[in-house]
């Protein structure tokens, strides 16, 4: 199974750089919020699997993921309404993978450990049918 892997700074899944094909297609970095430094890691496949891996806890409980593909971003939609980049951008090439997830799980990592998890739903500007 190939995965697509677009990563804020370092890798959180252990042996993650080993099994993953997908390195040259790093996204670029920005703070995922002005109060937060924490290392991300988003992750799906071609069948419409999708994965968010995080370091720290997030500010605010996830509602939802929103990828827009025309403007090549991921936002994080939290229960109070606030919206949070990732501060990486998804090549439009793979566009059609992020359209097919229905879910995303993001996975709270520690020490290449899950720590914590929740499956929210993920809404995209298109949605393709598999």
């Amino acid at each position: 199974m190939t995965f697509g892997v677009y990563r804020k700074t370092g890798g959180l899944g252990r042996g993650m750089d080993k099994k993953n094909p997908a390195d040259s297609n790093l996204g670029t970095a920005s703070p995922l919020s002005s109060d937060i430094n924490m290392r991300v890691d988003f992750l799906f496949n071609r069948t419409g699997g999708a994965w968010l891996l995080h370091d720290k806890p997030l500010p605010d409980i996830l509602k939802w993921i929103e990828y827009d593909s025309e403007k090549e971003t991921i936002v994080l939609v939290t229960r109070s309404g606030r919206l949070d980049g990732l501060g990486l951008r998804i090549p439009v090439e793979k566009k059609a993978y992020l359209e097919r997830a229905m879910e995303v799980t993001a996975l709270l990592m520690h020490d290449g450990f899950v720590k914590d998890f929740a499956v929210v739903p993920m809404v995209t500007t298109h949605m393709t049918v598999n």
